[in-house]
């Protein structure tokens, strides 16, 4: 380096200015970098263009990954789970008030009616099924949980409904304008008049009656009896 680059001799003696530039340079130049300069050793330059075409890749994957994510959590909300009640066997039944057919399927909130002569055998998915007798009315509600408790759910109105089902505890619901009957896993009848005047009898396993007021388990073999809507215990 010229070691009068910050002043030319032959102009004469230095201003303070250069001076101070001069002693400033001399401060610095225990910083100076001796000979040449290291640089870092960098890959072929292929390579680098092939790592960057993989992490490219890398991310559109990611990003494409995610989506398909989303999108399959958004069809779970958007499409809910098809009914899985199906009619085995029937006499005199309407459904929706129309006579059912053999083609007709039970969507939810589906409305069965069978008159006082009339049956109606549902089958409720694979666990068990749900059988209407005499004149009794049934809508089929959608599940609270499609996969725990409130799977399988139907509101008796009015009539006799005779249940057999095989599921973890709590996965069957009956509601009626006053009350639940939780499934424990077990074969029961509910018998209820449109004024909520009836009875309960659990043949195996157990049920949970439950109203706002009141709580009652009731074990294999035993029964209760409903007026207006309340269980009578003692």
């Amino acid at each position: 380096m010229n070691p009068n680059y910050l002043h030319d001799p032959h102009q004469g003696e230095p201003t303070e200015h250069d001076q101070m530039l001069q002693q400033l340079e001399q401060d610095l130049s225990v910083f100076r970098q001796e000979g040449e300069l290291s640089l870092p050793e960098l890959p072929p330059r292929a390579l680098r263009k092939e790592r960057t075409i993989w992490r490219m890749f890398s991310l559109g994957l990611a990003g494409s990954l995610l989506v398909a994510s989303l999108l399959f959590a958004l069809s779970l909300l958007l499409d809910p789970p098809s009914s899985p009640y199906a009619v085995r066997s029937q006499s005199a039944l309407m459904v929706n008030g129309a006579k059912w057919t053999e083609k007709q399927r039970l969507p939810f909130d589906s409305v069965l009616q069978t008159t006082a002569d009339g049956s109606c055998v549902m089958t409720v998915g694979n666990v068990g099924a749900a059988t209407l007798t005499g004149e009794s009315r049934v809508q089929i509600l959608s599940p609270l949980d499609a996969y725990g408790d409130g799977r399988y759910r139907l509101m008796l109105d009015y009539g006799n409904l005779e249940v057999y089902v095989n599921a973890p505890a709590q996965a069957f619901l009956i509601e009626t304008p006053w009350f639940q009957v939780w499934d424990l896993g077990c074969h029961y009848e509910l018998q209820l008049d449109a004024e909520g005047n009836g009875s309960l009898a659990v043949f195996s396993g157990a049920v949970r009656w439950q109203s706002q007021e009141q709580s009652v388990r009731l074990d294999a073999g035993e029964s209760l009896t409903i007026l207006a809507g309340q269980a009578q215990t003692n």
